[in-house]
């Protein structure tokens, strides 16, 4: 017996039936709505609803099949990401997830664990940076990106990273590089005088 059956033989029993009764169970058997979404809707709490329609008879693994057919499509997803058919941020949209994060923690409830990011490729930024890798190729493109900052400039003027990492030789730039350079001279020279104690 399907939802919709059992809703409109509730409705047809009942001599006077409350309105409200039949369009909540309505709700819930044709449109599928939860307790908790139809009591928003009413101004109701998800037990209220709950309490409204157990003369219904509605049965209680209703709400068993839908966490079930919420588990097999977060699966038939995970296998999608998995094999890179789609990404997280897809997926997320197409499920109805606020982003991909929110994605993830149903996965992760779920006992599914996203595998392990690949190794960034050589010459990329992470790869210099992050993990370190000091090889030609690494090399290289850490001086491509240098270069291109240089020759876009910095934003601002009068910074110690304007001078470091734009190469902005302006007097502002090195003016300022010069007195950072002393501040760290003289915290350098009191850490490494003994305290009294």
């Amino acid at each position: 017996m399907s939802r919709l059956d059992v809703a409109n033989a509730a409705a047809e029993e009942y001599t006077t039936p409350d309105e409200r009764a039949v369009a909540m169970a309505r709700m819930y058997a044709e449109e599928g709505l939860t307790y908790e979404e139809i009591g928003k809707q009413y101004g109701v709490t998800r037990q209220r609803v709950e309490q409204i329609l157990k003369p219904f008879g509605i049965p209680a693994h209703w709400g068993q099949a839908k966490k079930e057919r919420r588990a097999q499509a977060l699966g038939e997803s995970y296998g999608q990401i998995s094999e890179g058919h789609a990404t997280m941020k897809e997926e997320a949209e197409r499920l109805g997830y606020a982003n991909a994060a929110s994605l993830w923690q149903a996965f992760h409830a779920l006992g599914l664990e996203m595998p392990k990011r690949q190794p960034s490729a050589h010459g990329s930024l992470r790869r210099y940076n992050i993990l370190k890798c000091r090889c030609e190729i690494c090399r290289e493109g850490a001086r491509v990106r240098a270069k291109e900052r240089r020759e876009r400039g910095p934003t601002t003027h009068g910074s110690a990273s304007s001078y470091v990492n734009y190469g902005c030789r302006c007097p502002e730039c090195r003016e300022a590089v010069a007195l950072y350079r002393r501040e760290l001279r003289a915290r350098r020279r009191q850490e490494r005088q003994p305290t009294d104690g």
